[in-house]
């Protein structure tokens, strides 16, 4: 995927902003140099500016239609990818049913069961020696992301 087109048409508002229609016509009317002054305001200061992000010595608008159809039908086939793994119940969430919630109820879960009582056997000082090394390790962490360390 063109990362610059994509980028560009995030910030101009195509997908899911001013545009609620992300079709291959929608680019043809969307990306016109008249849209951009007229509607979106664009000036030649910014047009420049996008023409320079683009690579362009001047923004030949044929060309960033192109790449935005390119970049339009991978957006759509990610879309649809995540529509249908989310059905599916596999990524990005999944489809929850009194079914499905009153089997995962009766199911058996040893593990917790067994967290639950080794849980019930340790000491409050066992305990709190437990919270103070989890507290210490989210803190190492929080350093180590930050370039603390």
């Amino acid at each position: 995927m063109n990362e610059k087109i994509y980028s560009w048409m995030e910030k101009t508002g195509f997908f899911g902003g001013s545009v609620q229609d992300t079709t291959h016509e929608a680019i043809d009317q969307y990306f016109t140099e008249g849209n951009f002054r007229d509607v979106l305001g664009y000036d030649d200061e910014m047009f420049a500016s996008m023409a320079d992000e683009l690579n362009m010595d001047e923004i030949d608008w044929s060309r960033v239609q192109f790449l935005a159809h390119d970049v339009l039908d991978e957006w759509l086939k990610d879309v649809k990818t995540s529509q249908a793994a989310v059905i599916m119940g596999r990524r990005g969430g999944s489809r929850s049913t009194p079914a499905k919630s009153a089997a995962a109820k009766k199911r058996a879960n040893p593990g917790l069961k067994k967290g639950r009582e080794a849980l019930a056997k340790l000491t409050p000082k066992q305990r709190s020696e437990n919270a103070r090394k989890a507290v210490k390790a989210r803190w190492e962490k929080w350093r180590k992301e930050r370039g603390l360390e």
